[in-house]
């Protein structure tokens, strides 16, 4: 039954997910989810909340496409702050958002891949988004019509159409 591929590129403001159906060869699922329009509440911390927000959308997409593997794009490695969770650093960010899903994803396996061998797996290791943009539409035109974004508006989860994000984009090339 576990059937699908996810392709994850994290990030705390709009991780990219793409789903790749492996027994059908095509993608079923792709979108980012958009955590820039949330707003803090009070006596809460903003990237907890954006934390959960992601953690949920994992776990209801895990449970409607059971995973076999999941992919991910490495995080950029940059020195920290040490800051704890509020003043934490971009790269730290990053990181915190990996543990949300190695957390989601702790029963399948899951593998890294560096920005640069995806890349060369599609063109060439050095290789601009909007290339790799171009790439994918080409071998896959049925994407455009399925780009999507999730984010919260007024604590509602929204979904929209949208042109194809850099997130969703390495998410599909991973």
């Amino acid at each position: 039954m576990n059937k699908y591929l996810f392709g994850l590129d994290l990030s705390l403001k709009s991780p990219g997910i793409a789903i790749y159906d492996l027994e059908e060869h095509k993608f079923v699922h792709v979108s980012h989810h958009d955590t820039t329009l949330m707003k803090p509440e009070i006596g809460r911390d903003l990237n907890s909340l954006k934390l959960l927000s992601i953690y949920n959308t994992l776990y209801d997409l895990k449970d409607m496409y059971p995973p076999r593997f999941i992919a991910t794009e490495a995080p950029f490695i940059a020195q920290g702050r040490g800051g704890g969770l509020k003043g934490a650093s971009a790269t730290e960010r990053v990181y915190m958002v990996h543990g949300v899903s190695r957390i989601v994803f702790a029963d399948k396996p899951q593998e890294y891949y560096a920005p640069s061998t995806v890349k060369a797996n599609i063109f060439h290791g050095h290789a601009k988004k909007y290339q790799i943009q171009a790439i994918i539409i080409e071998q896959f035109p049925y994407i455009e019509k399925m780009l999507c974004t999730y984010g919260l508006t007024e604590k509602k989860l929204t979904k929209k159409l949208v042109d194809m994000s850099e997130d969703e984009s390495d998410a599909i090339a991973v």
